[in-house]
């Protein structure tokens, strides 16, 4: 009978392990959302681990007491699991039913508590388990160790039942599962607890169940928010180029030796035009030269690095078609009014920031000529 419970003990923590070792492959935002699902996790493993090294060194000649340590370390592992459990739950509750959750929190803590120095105090005095001839011998205390977990387990029941409700679990059967497997081996502890001392199998298979069911859905609707959420600071809401944060992520990963392109344009009048007709027809000036940029470069990185300031990235230039792109840039700005001045340059991908000031520099140049030119207020 021990070798089947230790081999079952160290698959189902091989189980588990696979799963935790899947989360750490996750975005950090979307790694936050599994904080307290990752630590009964972690616990049930240690648990799991403990229990089935008891086993193992459970009767053995001068090994018995070591034996008897991981046995105190697979007890001590149930409270912990029933308290992480409950801010589990209460971690994935919907707000308005938070308070309810906070509540059950408050004795469920308290209960394990107890039930920790019941452990303690049953494993010095003998009552709990002793070691005998290098033998763990089950005390009295043993039918009563899953009591208050139990307890704390029915309590959560109903609260338990509202959140799997509100991630979509509609299903009986999965809850039922969630349910009947941790009551199934307090049942099988009172039944065969002289073998079955802690009952970790029954956690680990209620947890695989929870994770197939409500943690996967955590972890994919934070996925979407976190993508959402990147997508959102890195885009410019007005004309949907990158921003200026858009700007800098491009600009940290661009490849040190591939020859790049920087052009950079600056809106012309768009004070003057917000002054006088508006800052919607501002914001159909910005539009419109965005468009111009996206279409001239489809295959460059148009970014808006402020409010009339845009920059364009192309990777992989050849210097005499990149050239002639330019060319044709001035004339598609000269026919649409000079809606913007311009400046460009060329360089290695490492002198990026260098590249872009020359860009920069010949596009004031630019627009010097166009207050000239035009005989208009340069501060309007």
């Amino acid at each position: 009978m021990n070798l089947i419970l230790i081999a079952a003990n160290v698959v189902s923590s091989l189980f588990l392990l696979i799963i935790v070792c899947s989360f750490y492959q996750l975005k950090n935002v979307v790694f936050q959302k599994t904080k307290y699902f990752r630590y009964c996790l972690w616990v049930t493993i240690i648990g799991l681990l403990s229990e089935a090294l008891s086993f193992a060194f459970d009767g053995q000649p001068g090994k018995g007491y070591i034996a008897g340590i991981f046995c105190f370390f697979a007890y001590i592992m149930l409270p912990l699991l029933v308290v992480l459990y409950g801010f589990y739950v209460l971690s994935i509750s919907e707000e308005s039913f938070k308070s309810n959750a906070q509540k059950f929190q408050r004795i469920n803590v308290p209960l394990n508590i107890l039930e920790l120095l019941f452990i303690i105090a049953g494993t010095v005095t003998g009552n709990l388990y002793s070691v005998v001839n290098d033998t763990i011998i089950i005390g009295p205390w043993s039918y009563y160790v899953s009591v208050l977990p139990a307890i704390s387990f029915i309590c959560l029941l109903p609260i338990a039942k509202h959140i799997y409700n509100f991630w979509g679990v509609k299903e009986w059967w999965p809850i039922l599962l969630i349910i009947s497997i941790p009551i199934a081996s307090i049942v099988l502890f009172y039944v065969m607890h002289a073998c079955f001392r802690q009952g970790f199998i029954g956690a680990a298979l209620a947890l695989a169940i929870i994770y197939v069911i409500i943690q996967t859905k955590i972890i994919t609707e934070a996925d979407i928010d976190a993508t959402l959420y990147n997508e959102l600071s890195i885009n410019d809401a007005l004309t949907g180029l990158r921003n200026r944060r858009g700007y800098m992520e491009i600009v940290n990963n661009l490849p040190k030796e591939e020859t790049v392109g920087v052009v950079f344009c600056d809106a012309n009048s768009l004070k003057a035009v917000n002054d006088t007709y508006g800052h919607e027809a501002g914001d159909r000036l910005i539009k419109k030269l965005a468009n111009i940029l996206k279409e001239e470069f489809p295959d460059g990185n148009v970014c808006r690095i402020s409010g009339d300031e845009f920059v364009c990235i192309l990777n992989d230039v050849v210097d005499n078609a990149f050239a002639d792109r330019m060319v044709a840039l001035a004339s598609i700005l000269r026919d649409n009014d000079r809606i913007a001045s311009y400046g460009f340059a060329v360089g290695k991908g490492e002198q990026i920031l260098e590249i872009v000031n020359k860009a920069e520099h010949m596009m004031y140049n630019d627009k010097e000529r166009y207050y000239k030119e035009t005989g208009k207020d340069r501060r309007r």
